[in-house]
């Protein structure tokens, strides 16, 4: 009996051991993921992933995720000028300013774009009013997200491919 105790013991000390390094693994691997912002999705005109060298220069489209019914949506290769693109960030968290806070921008590579059609260009949609999330006065800023495995799953659920909504 107290050696059936003892392996007991063992195990549910190995397991919880192992359930806290999985713990410490996945903090150290998945701080701040990036969430895509369903409202900004929903309200968007088009929705691309594009190839971003730099935010003051134009984009090149490399794929059309969604579109709204208002005409053809810009063919894959074409390059876009977008007006607010390297306004791109993030809400300034506690005790943080708003010039300390980083550019959506990291660098060249895919970005998943939220778009809204305003007059003859294109400019990144604001992130709307939603229930958690009602800036004073002020609509959010405008959102882009890196393309990774996740946030390509996080567009897919919100919208889906190739689709042209009403």
């Amino acid at each position: 009996m107290k050696k059936l105790a003892v392996v007991r013991l063992v195990v549910a000390a190995t397991l919880f051991a192992g359930w806290i390094g999985w713990l410490v693994y996945l903090a150290a691997t998945q701080r701040n993921p990036v969430v895509l912002s369903r409202p900004q999705l929903l309200i968007s005109d088009l929705d691309v992933i594009a190839q971003v060298d730099d935010p003051k220069e134009k984009v090149v489209v490399k794929e059309v995720y969604a579109w709204r019914q208002n005409g053809d949506p810009p063919t894959v290769g074409t390059a876009l000028e977008i007006a607010n693109l390297d306004k791109c960030r993030r809400f300034p968290r506690d005790n943080e300013k708003a010039d300390a806070v980083p550019p959506d921008w990291q660098g060249p590579g895919l970005y998943i774009l939220p778009l809204r059609k305003v007059d003859e260009h294109y400019e990144v949609a604001l992130i709307p009013p939603s229930p958690g999330f009602s800036p004073a006065l002020i609509p959010g800023p405008p959102r882009i997200y890196p393309l990774t495995d996740e946030t390509r799953a996080q567009l897919k659920a919100i919208k889906e491919p190739g689709a042209a909504t009403p």
